[in-house]
């Protein structure tokens, strides 16, 4: 289950809910689906954005060596066939060439970086990849089922760190606010950590009473501002 920006005359996410036969698109401030599909090779990833060559926002589906995208009338305006079973999708501009790349992982333990439907770039890894995030400019995250997480730079693996714990999910965020973001990590014994991106150095960690299952950004600074305007200017 995730949730993006379908349509493109409404400015409002819709939410997208995956199963392993269907595909559900519902608007939850109408309360209305959208559309629903069926979907043979199951949903085991789902991510919103743009391929190109494709003008529409997509819902991005991964499934049993597949990839399908949808737009907002559940039209299949993108298709393309992978390894195995899809378990991570991101984009990124893993390439440097200003256009996003879509990022797939997969269980046979591969990364690959599709542009259109090509393979422009395929890296394999020591285990399954569990998540994908894109970090800066050409950089991005990624998470495997041994507990592995790291940054790779395109094709060129920066760092890795492996831990006897498995890793839930992984996020980027400037969370120390020096203009870079950062790779933030949550795992299976309630650990939360920040890494540099650059070199893996620890920033920051937290240990919670329990597992954390997600990461979530939001727009704290709004929020903030919107209580400080109560009682002041905001800073």
């Amino acid at each position: 289950m995730t949730s993006g920006q379908l349509r493109p005359s409404v400015d409002r996410d819709v939410l997208m809910v995956g199963t392993q036969t269907n595909l559900l698109a519902y608007d939850v401030e109408e309360n209305a689906d959208m559309f629903y599909k069926e979907v043979p090779d199951g949903v085991s990833a789902l991510v919103f954005g743009h391929v190109m060559g494709v003008d529409a926002p997509l819902a991005i589906v991964g499934g049993n060596c597949s990839i399908q995208g949808f737009d907002d009338s559940g039209s299949e305006l993108f298709w393309t066939v992978t390894g195995a079973t899809v378990t991570a999708l991101t984009f990124c501009d893993a390439d440097g060439d200003g256009n996003n790349e879509l990022l797939v992982g997969s269980d046979d333990f591969d990364i690959r970086i599709f542009q259109e439907g090509d393979v422009i770039s395929e890296v394999t890894e020591t285990d399954a990849v569990v998540g994908l995030t894109p970090i800066r400019l050409t950089r991005y995250g990624y998470a495997l089922g041994n507990g592995t997480i790291g940054v790779y730079d395109n094709a060129t693996r920066k760092w890795r760190v492996k831990s006897k714990n498995k890793v839930h999910c992984i996020q980027s965020f400037d969370l120390d606010s020096d203009g870079v973001p950062e790779l933030i990590s949550g795992w299976s014994n309630g650990r939360f950590e920040v890494r540099n991106d650059t070199d893996g150095e620890l920033i920051y960690r937290q240990n919670f009473s329990s597992p954390v299952s997600a990461i979530v950004k939001v727009r704290v600074v709004l929020f903030a501002c919107l209580l400080a305007s109560l009682w002041g200017p905001c800073k």
